[in-house]
């Protein structure tokens, strides 16, 4: 018991603090969201996501390094190899610095010449731009500097980046606050306050990396290109996965910004904001459990086996109720939170959410096994199956909207539909192949949580039309009654009865030793 409890109340800890962080998150978009949509206007807004989506098509580069650091650095370590994690983390630091500097000239190219490459109303050229090369120096630091981020999945310190995560938030919310109360509102001063955000974060990175693991250290003779080769070598899939998941779901705004204009660009925009938030609580969650993983692959493969499948149904379980409750009231959310769109906006905005999130639903309750990928080292098969998705997405969009009515519903639900695929195919099945593990063994808790997701679903929906939430009280109070009875039957349907000892010790065990 002792020995369980020890093992898990890091992670426990982190989990508290990541999702504190993703609330803090959430509740800072409801705010500014409107914001920006009602005194700023709605058509603007897609242009923020487009901004960050640009600078997505560049860490298709930077992946192939800096995905695979902080497992290179953290075997190292857990194998008292200081001089090879200090080969590890100097050079790949040195190279990130390196191409910051080298993108300096085409994103300064590609600011000065936006309006040819994107629509933009002629109106909002100059902010548009200024808002591209805010977001865009921001990104420059962030590569520069994303090393010292190394040290908290090193000594399992994820609760240190919900710290950073959420003064992240703060800050840029109190920056943008400032700004629209003292000067004429603009789209750019979110770009202002994420590049201070930026600054201010990577300093705290670099203070928590001095703390933890003051051994790393950037030095000119610990630079090695054979290191960085090592990386490379295993990071460039996960360059071409970054490419495949652009390919798959990243020129959604691109693509509507070019065949549908700029109000289905912001519509779509709006459409993805809980989705993936959504999406990041999964991803959050999924990823508390992954400095265990690493740790206990490096010592005992049977341990890593068990972690696996306990961090596999725990997500399941605490991700799958939001969900499916934003699925079922995700309308009424809206009528409520975007009180300047019409109805038929306010139905579009949540069909094209339901689609954003259809994979998600599947994806939550084997959401760690993506992990393993990396964890292996396994990456070839699964990028190609990607890749083969991302081009088919593609070919598909286009096709529809030269060729069908379905309009913004193409874009938003044909990446999903195929992800659906890969999901229920490709993932349980290759994992456990790389694993050697029996073939149906992943297969146990994707049903179970379907099980569990449809009684829900019907539960929720009886709700629905039983209740009429037309304030924000209602809905927080409908939101508190159904999260209770979606984690009971979750609680029920998901675990058994040692597994449901295990999940309440890791939810509610918070003493943690920080030298985890």
């Amino acid at each position: 018991m002792n020995k369980l409890m020890d093992k898990y109340k890091r992670t426990s800890f982190n989990l508290i603090l990541q999702l504190s962080s993703f609330l803090i998150s959430v509740v800072a978009n409801l705010i500014i969201t409107p914001m920006i949509v009602n005194q700023i206007g709605k058509e603007l807004y897609g242009y923020v996501d487009l901004a960050n989506t640009f600078t997505n098509y560049i860490t298709i580069f930077t992946a192939a390094f800096n995905t695979m650091l902080g497992r290179y650095v953290a075997i190292s370590f857990h194998k008292n190899n200081l001089s090879s994690a200090n080969k590890y983390y100097t050079s790949i630091t040195i190279l990130n610095i390196i191409f910051s500097f080298i993108l300096i000239i085409p994103m300064v190219i590609l600011v000065i010449f936006l309006d040819y490459v994107i629509v933009i109303p002629e109106l909002y050229i100059t902010d548009i731009k200024i808002l591209f090369l805010l977001i865009f120096i921001s990104f420059l630091i962030n590569i520069s500097f994303s090393s010292f981020d190394v040290s908290t999945f090193v000594k399992n310190r994820m609760d240190l980046n919900a710290t950073k995560s959420i003064l992240s938030t703060a800050i840029k919310f109190i920056i943008f606050a400032i700004l629209m109360m003292m000067f004429s509102p603009s789209v750019w001063f979110i770009g202002v306050g994420i590049i201070i955000s930026t600054l201010l974060c990577s300093y705290f990175a670099y203070i928590c990396k001095q703390k933890l693991t003051s051994e790393l250290k950037v030095k000119s003779d610990s630079f090695s290109m054979d290191a960085a080769s090592e990386i490379f070598k295993i990071g460039i899939w996960n360059s071409i996965s970054q490419l495949n998941q652009i390919l798959l779901n990243g020129l959604d705004l691109l693509i509507t910004n070019q065949f549908l204009g700029v109000l289905h660009m912001s519509i779509l925009s709006l459409s993805k904001i809980v989705p993936m938030q959504l999406n990041g609580l999964v991803s959050l969650v999924s990823n508390t459990f992954n400095p265990q993983l690493v740790k206990s692959y490096s010592e005992n493969f049977e341990e890593f086996i068990s972690d696996l499948k306990f961090s596999i149904k725990a997500s399941g379980f605490l991700c799958s109720i939001p969900l499916i409750g934003f699925c079922v009231f995700g309308e009424a959310f809206y009528e409520l939170w975007l009180t300047d769109m019409n109805a038929g906006e306010i139905s579009t905005i949540q069909i094209c959410s339901i689609l954003s999130l259809l994979s998600a639903l599947f994806s939550v309750y084997i959401y760690p096994l993506y992990n393993t990928f990396s964890i292996t080292c396994k990456l070839k098969w699964p990028v190609i199956t990607t890749f083969l998705l991302g081009i088919s997405n593609l070919i598909i969009v286009l096709l529809l909207l030269n060729y069908t009515d379905l309009s913004i519903y193409a874009v938003a639900g044909t990446s999903s539909i195929l992800s659906i695929i890969r999901i229920s195919t490709f993932v349980p099945l290759y994992s456990s192949y790389i694993l050697k593990r029996p073939f149906l063994e992943f297969y146990f808790p994707l049903t179970r949580g379907i099980v569990s997701s449809i009684i829900t679903i019907l539960v929720y929906y009886c709700i629905s039309k039983l209740i009429l939430i037309n304030s924000w009280t209602l809905l927080i109070i409908v939101a508190i009654l159904c999260g209770f009875i979606g984690y009971l039957i979750n609680l029920l349907v998901l675990f058994n009865k040692e597994e449901k000892r295990k999940i309440i010790q890791i939810i509610f065990n918070r003493k943690g030793n920080d030298n985890v």
